[in-house]
């Protein structure tokens, strides 16, 4: 029983291609991360780290919409159960203003959220690492989980400028 409870969990982890298109956007993550169809239709993906940990997640919801019909800030800035808002920063990527917003989460994950428009979908992209203070969960990216963000914040936009 405890291996098919085990082979049950491990399957959605590995039975799926680290590649997903969305709408005509082909979408994967940084080298190293796992897609997961866990979570329904919310895309994510997991990277453990070196103790085999999952240190650090992406995740993209989208929803069909206007590109006016949301404002980013006002989204961002909206406090959960759960998840607290530090603050929001504009960074330029590639000629291109996104605002990030960064929360942190009652499960000690530092988040990177951003919001993307394009094609007549929203697309909402959380970047995660943990930051809590078992050093053992660390990301292997760096010692850091902002630049950790920043890297996975990066790397995401670029795939979706790319479409």
């Amino acid at each position: 029983m405890k291996k098919l409870l085990l082979l049950i969990l491990f399957v959605p982890m590995t039975g799926l291609g680290q590649e997903v298109i969305v709408n005509g956007i082909t979408l994967n993550a940084p080298n190293g991360f796992i897609r997961s169809d866990a979570m329904g239709e919310t895309i994510l993906w997991i990277k453990p780290n070196k103790n085999d940990v999952g240190s650090d997640m992406i995740s993209i919801t989208y929803i069909k919409g206007h590109a006016n019909s949301l404002d980013t800030e006002s989204y961002c800035n909206k406090q959960t159960r759960g998840v607290k808002f530090i603050k929001n920063e504009n960074f330029n990527i590639d000629g291109r203003d996104i605002s990030i917003c960064f929360k942190k989460g009652d499960n000690d994950f530092l988040i990177g959220q951003f919001l993307f428009k394009k094609r007549g979908y929203i697309y909402i992209i959380n970047c995660m690492s943990y930051s809590g203070p078992t050093k053992s969960y660390f990301s292997d990216f760096s010692g850091d989980p902002n630049k950790t963000i920043m890297y996975m914040v990066a790397y995401m936009a670029g795939r979706f400028m790319l479409y």
